[in-house]
């Protein structure tokens, strides 16, 4: 079996709720096993007999729309991902002081370089970005709540079908695979 963790896209914001009890047993019913979920953000670690992440994010997305009613996008990480995302941390310095600040949005290709330099060319504000291969961190030195980054042209485009997760959370993710 394969650990994964599960990053799912809009859940528990919005309308968009579901307990993680319900998740937790939706993904035992596809045959996963040593199922956690992490916190109430729409995070999971399972242990799957799938070892590809493509294939389990279709497997789980398909699932996930038949269960609940509402389409999430599913981006699956093994325990290698996420250390590398750690490791390539282009901002460690928000990681250690301030890690409710530093986002990390997960997609399922790697991040268009050029459209990450063109919406950072129009930040007024602290707000820093980069990319790293499938990953976008995200830092908001003067909290998420208070940005203008989100009407930034060009930013909800670039993060489109990715779904973010402050790093205290990818933390406790990795920890768990």
């Amino acid at each position: 079996m394969t650990r994964h963790a599960l990053f799912f896209r809009g859940v528990n914001v919005g309308k968009r709720r579901i307990a993680m009890a319900d998740l937790r047993d939706m993904l035992r019913g596809l045959g996963g096993d040593d199922v956690q979920t992490v916190l109430q953000s729409g995070t999971a670690v399972i242990s799957h007999p799938e070892e590809g992440a493509k294939e389990i994010e279709r497997i789980v997305e398909a699932a996930f729309a038949a269960r609940f009613g509402f389409e999430s996008w599913t981006h699956a990480r093994g325990r290698a991902d996420l250390d590398q995302v750690v490791a390539r941390n282009p901002f460690p310095e928000f990681a250690g002081e301030h890690p409710d600040h530093l986002l990390v949005s997960f997609g399922r290709d790697e991040f268009d370089l050029t459209a990450v330099e063109a919406v950072q060319s129009q930040v007024t504000g602290p707000e820093r970005l980069a990319a790293v291969a499938r990953e976008l961190y995200v830092v908001f030195p003067d909290g998420i709540g208070t940005s203008t980054l989100p009407r930034v042209k060009g930013y909800t485009k670039l993060i489109g079908q990715a779904t973010a997760r402050n790093w205290n959370t990818v933390v406790k993710v990795r920890d768990a695979l």
